[in-house]
């Protein structure tokens, strides 16, 4: 299994309950019958000890009752596979590290100035940006390979740990008839769907909101759940996307979405409305 967010922060607290018991990386190889690489390994979120490992190690370290009870919950945490999504052989290494942070972020927020999220897009309306973008895309792989791989990373949103997104959507998306109004009819109900969850939000900038903020392009800004782990934006283009992780350009862009979410775009009640009013026009003989 790979490193994940959950095995890191098991081996952050495997390493604190060692130092706490005055325990060397010897001691715990030693205790285990391994390597001191291997608990190194252990710590850094490489890999996971086994239960009966773990097991011996609540007894080295001398733990208490709800400081194990504690440390088992987050060992299981760590056994948790994530999402396996099989991405097309075309994509970028910017686009696989998307595909993992999402996997990992506790919440996403993305402005979209030009398309839908591909968190939100149908399978149809996905296919026809594909298809208008085809010269960018690996010519051996199929379109239906990339629209599979963007349709696994909506699963995201749903079990019982969802993650949460806030989409700022401008208006013109919904105007632009993507793939031809029944194509984009389907899309604006599937808006409306999922903005009915409660760990979705959308909200549209309206075409009279005129210039705001950042209209060069989208952006995503991903939080995870542990507060050493700082948020990161991505920015997507074309040709893949780029990662922003200065902290200082990362508070500009959560400081934009901010500004663009209270001061520039319509409530999530007056977006439903707007969504409704284009859904009734597009559908109207």
């Amino acid at each position: 299994m790979a490193t994940t967010q959950r095995k890191i922060q098991f081996g952050e607290w495997l390493a604190t309950q060692r130092l706490r018991a005055g325990k060397s990386l010897e001691d715990v190889a030693e205790a285990l019958a391994v390597t001191a690489t291997s608990v190194g390994r252990y710590e850094s979120g490489s890999s996971r000890p086994s239960r009966l490992a773990f097991q011996v190690l609540v007894q080295l370290f001398d733990l208490s009752w709800d400081t194990a009870a504690e440390g088992f919950a987050l060992w299981e945490d760590a056994g948790q596979r994530p999402t396996r999504i099989r991405l097309p052989g075309g994509a970028t290494k910017e686009y696989r590290a998307l595909v993992r942070a999402e996997s990992e972020a506790v919440s996403v927020r993305t402005l979209q100035p030009i398309a839908v999220p591909g968190l939100l897009q149908t399978p149809a309306y996905a296919e026809a940006l594909m298809q208008a973008g085809h010269r960018f895309h690996d010519p051996n792989t199929r379109i239906t390979q990339y629209v599979a791989a963007r349709m696994k990373r909506q699963k995201r949103l749903e079990g019982d740990d969802p993650l949460h997104l806030h989409v700022l959507l401008d208006e013109a998306v919904i105007r632009r008839p993507v793939g031809g109004p029944v194509i984009m009819a389907e899309q604006i109900q599937h808006l409306l769907t999922m903005s009915e969850r409660a760990n979705v939000t959308v909200q549209l900038v309206p075409l009279s909101a005129g210039a705001y903020a950042t209209m060069a392009g989208s952006f995503t800004v991903l939080s995870f759940p542990r507060p050493q782990d700082v948020p990161c934006v991505y920015l997507e283009h074309s040709a893949g996307g780029e990662w922003i992780d200065n902290q200082d350009d990362v508070k500009r862009y959560e400081d934009t979405f901010g500004d663009v979410a209270t001061e520039d775009a319509w409530s999530p009640e007056e977006s439903t409305d707007g969504l409704r009013r284009e859904l009734g026009m597009l559908k109207s003989p």
